[in-house]
């Protein structure tokens, strides 16, 4: 006779409700948390602000690297009206802003600013290293890396012991075979199945 699946209710079911109301207190957390404005990197790896021109913005700009420092420069058509040095590393990158600093509503000064590599900082602040190239402030995080690698190693290494599996009636595991159980079969001096006895002779 065919009977259908039941439920089997009891006290077992209580690890997997409890965390499943986790997860639903976790997920009702996190979507209803604020957000808040997005903060740029813009203060932070900023290196230089420098003037690049205060009279009748051109609107044509550029960068040029020499002697191991960038320029700035401010073109009218196809000649250089000014130039500014922003940093003394060729690759650095540079914005152009044109502010109006006397308020008549028209832009009449030009900063050039340079800018440092966030994810360079972020590279030199992990692990705590001085460099002139690190100019964005933060704290480092050389002690959250060595707890996240101490603890990754720990799981690494409880997978392995715990990693074990059944095998011809023994416990086999990665560091070792341990014989749980007799194997299946017969032993010394039990009754085979032809009649006679493992170590031979008739019974």
């Amino acid at each position: 006779m065919t009977t259908r699946p039941k439920l089997r209710l009891g006290g077992h079911l209580a690890p997997g409700i409890i965390a499943v109301a986790l997860f639903v207190i976790m997920a009702v957390v996190f979507v209803g948390a604020p957000l808040g404005d997005p903060v740029g990197f813009d203060e932070a790896t900023a290196i230089q602000n420098e003037t690049l021109q205060s009279e009748s913005p051109t609107g044509d700009y550029g960068t040029v690297s020499a002697n191991g420092q960038t320029y700035a420069v401010a073109y009218n058509g196809s000649e250089e009206a000014a130039n500014v040095s922003v940093a003394n590393d060729p690759g650095v990158g540079v914005d152009f802003r044109e502010a109006d600093t006397t308020g008549d509503g028209q832009s009449d000064t030009v900063y050039a600013i340079s800018r440092t590599s966030i994810t360079e900082n972020i590279g030199y602040l992990m692990f705590a290293i001085e460099s002139d190239q690190r100019s964005a402030p933060g704290e480092t995080f050389l002690v959250a890396f060595e707890i996240i690698d101490l603890v990754l190693v720990g799981a690494l290494v409880g997978a392995v012991v715990l990693a074990r599996r059944d095998e011809d009636g023994e416990v086999v595991t990665a560091l070792g075979l341990h014989s749980s159980d007799e194997p299946a079969g017969t032993s010394a001096g039990q009754v085979a199945a032809d009649g006679g006895t493992e170590d031979g002779g008739d019974n």
